[in-house]
């Protein structure tokens, strides 16, 4: 574990040599990784080349969270959990493993009190494919799909539904708005605060030159917002 304190000038806030018996006040913070990758996005990746065999293989998830002390003070946390997995050769093209899934892992720190507030962020999620944008041609003789852009593996923002005037659904994205980050306010030394992400990376697939490839329609804004899935994030206090 880390330890975290609300940071002064020209410091991080990161505490180093402490144990859990002499720290006067403490606030553990878990982050739990319960994402899965959909089946065909694995059945694509063994197809590039990639080794899936690993039961354990999980989405790479990137998650900051904000630690705001009652003097004002302030820290930011940057949670990071997952496999290091990226397709492997497409085209005749060599996609290395980019260093933001090797840098480092963290999943558990513990802030000194005393705390205002805990509250995520954001939530990233690293889309191990190239997302192909696809158009529609037309021509005298016919209407055919061709490539039109494309969208390099990256981390992307998981969103929250967005409602309309009503509070009704009006575009449907990563996470319904009950199952959306929320902050914990007042936080009382000794507690220990948990947050997990459950859910499934599933991307889009369309049709173009005779294969199925992972990409969408450019006026498919309903695939696109709800790319790269349904997730439900959820915050533990005790």
């Amino acid at each position: 574990m880390s330890l975290i304190a609300a940071p002064s000038a020209g410091q991080t806030g990161e505490v180093s040599g402490f144990t859990m018996d002499n720290a006067s006040g403490h606030v553990p913070i878990f982050f739990v990784n319960n994402t899965r990758f959909d089946q065909n996005l694995l059945d694509y990746l063994e197809e590039t080349g990639v080794d899936v065999s690993d039961p354990n293989l999980r989405p790479r998830i990137r998650t900051s969270v904000d630690i705001i002390y009652t003097n004002g003070n302030e820290t930011t946390v940057e949670f990071v959990d997952g496999s290091a997995i990226v397709e492997g050769v497409v085209d005749g093209t060599n996609y290395a493993t980019p260093p933001e899934l090797t840098d480092f892992e963290l999943n558990n720190v513990v802030a000194v009190c005393d705390i205002d507030r805990i509250e995520p962020s954001s939530v990233e999620i690293y889309v191990p494919v190239t997302m192909t944008q696809i158009g529609y041609v037309e021509t005298d003789d016919a209407v055919y799909r061709e490539i039109t852009g494309i969208i390099s593996p990256r981390f992307v923002d998981l969103l929250a539904d967005e409602l309309d005037s009503d509070n009704d659904v009006a575009v449907v994205r990563n996470f319904d708005i009950r199952n959306s980050p929320v902050l914990v306010n007042s936080v009382q030394c000794g507690s220990v605060i948990g947050f997990t992400i459950s859910g499934t990376l599933n991307v889009s697939f369309e049709s173009v030159y005779g294969g199925f490839i992972p990409g969408y329609l450019e006026d498919d804004d309903v695939s696109q917002a709800a790319n790269p899935g349904r997730f439900k994030f959820t915050t533990n206090v005790r």
